[in-house]
């Protein structure tokens, strides 16, 4: 198998891909949960195109809130960055992370941003001297939209989180995380986006206990594809619910 789909993947385009290469023939499918799906999302959000963003995660919104939420804590000085390395005429740097935000934009519907982005990657390869303030400027604007939408969700949730002394003081129903926790053990072998879903659903459940930090890290080790971590970090919670 040989082939090449570029970024930001369209699940289209990887379908018909994928259809030229796999050969026919009978296989399981397998259902997702269809609570995984219940996640409120605001009809639109400056900046971003949300029926984009969802159709690179073929429509699943826990995973595309939770991108988006990733994007916000783990970029949003990004454009610091980007003004330092200007400064200091690290043209690499500047390449490097405006190459980034144009992947990570273009996945999540930010269209403006991804343009931006595209053009200072651009500008930067070809002729790094002429009008690279310019182009930055258009990126800050574009990147500051994006990052103040994001941020707003992120702090409804917080908002709405109960207080994490009060969650420590009544705890959580062990019965009913059992079977979720099954269930994450069997998407996580089967579809990797409902499973970072579901490990989102089970935090909400469980904030301010020391169970929430245990699904943080499984969440890192699943995101770094390490499945000999992530499977003994899985049964070790599995197992504390016993």
């Amino acid at each position: 198998m040989d082939d090449y789909i570029s970024k930001p993947i369209d699940p289209n385009q990887l379908y018909s891909i994928l259809l030229k290469w796999i050969k026919p023939g009978k296989r399981e499918i397998i259902f997702p949960h269809e609570k995984l799906f219940e996640v409120d999302l605001p009809d639109k959000l400056p900046g971003i195109d949300i029926s984009s963003g969802l159709m690179r995660v073929a429509g699943n919104k826990g995973l595309y809130k939770e991108l988006l939420l990733k994007f916000y804590h783990k970029y949003n000085d990004v454009e610091k960055h980007i003004c330092g390395a200007i400064e200091t005429k690290d043209m690499d740097k500047i390449r490097e992370l405006a190459h980034m935000i144009k992947g990570m934009a273009g996945n999540l519907g930010a269209t403006s941003l991804q343009y931006a982005a595209s053009d200072l990657e651009l500008r930067v390869k070809e002729n790094p001297t002429a009008n690279l303030e310019l182009l930055f400027d258009h990126f800050s604007v574009a990147f500051r939209q994006v990052i103040s939408v994001i941020k707003e969700i992120d702090e409804d949730i917080n908002k709405s989180q109960p207080d994490s002394n009060q969650n420590e003081a009544i705890g959580f129903n062990k019965e009913q995380l059992k079977p979720m926790m099954l269930e994450l053990n069997d998407l996580i072998n089967s579809d990797y986006g409902l499973a970072l879903a579901q490990i989102n659903r089970i935090k909400q459940m469980v904030s301010g206990t020391p169970l929430y930090k245990d699904l943080e890290q499984l969440e890192i080790y699943l995101e770094e594809f390490d499945d000999e971590n992530q499977s003994s970090c899985l049964q070790k919670i599995i197992h504390s619910l016993n």
